[in-house]
């Protein structure tokens, strides 16, 4: 049971290790010069979300997708839930 709940909390842990290198890649490469250019739309918001997330899906290894589902049932809501959290974490 530990060995079981150590890689769980590892492989979650990685993910959202994961999902932060994918936000803060997106920021950099796409949402850092719109927001310089004063350019930064809601529209954009929603392609910067979208990038992080298919990037994210990208690196998603099997095991760590079935550890998603197994712990918090839904993939999609996870990660639209860890990309929101960390997006706001990164603003404060």
């Amino acid at each position: 049971a530990n060995i079981k709940n150590d890689k769980i909390s590892n492989t979650l842990d990685h993910v959202v290790s994961m999902v932060l290198n994918c936000v803060e890649t997106t920021n950099q490469t796409f949402v850092d010069e719109l927001k310089k250019n004063g350019e930064f739309t809601k529209e954009a918001a929603a392609e910067a979300f979208l990038m992080s997330k298919t990037m994210a899906i990208q690196m998603l290894s099997e095991d760590a997708a079935e550890i998603i589902v197994e712990v918090y049932g839904d993939i999609d809501v996870y990660l639209d839930t860890l990309i929101e959290t960390t997006v706001k974490n990164l603003k404060d």
